[in-house]
């Protein structure tokens, strides 16, 4: 089952984050895109959209803690 850690940090220096992330890649990522989120009973459910029109939608379980958090893709059915 997909899963992926998610991370939130605060930056005093928005510039400077870019200016490391950049070093860090070879080629930097450009993603357009827009979440709109769901209130649902179970799980977390979004619909995420891209820039070229194309659209996922997401539903998944994430703990509501404080640090790292592990989001765990539920099947689809």
């Amino acid at each position: 089952m997909p899963s992926n850690v998610e991370i939130k940090a605060r930056v005093a220096n928005r510039d400077a984050a870019a200016n490391i992330i950049r070093r860090m890649v070879l080629e930097e990522p450009e993603l357009h895109q827009t979440d709109t989120f769901f209130d649902a009973p179970a799980a977390r459910l979004k619909l995420r959209e891209f820039g070229d029109g194309s659209a996922d939608l997401i539903w998944y379980r994430r703990s509501n803690s404080t640090g790292p958090k592990e989001s765990v893709s539920l099947p689809q059915s």
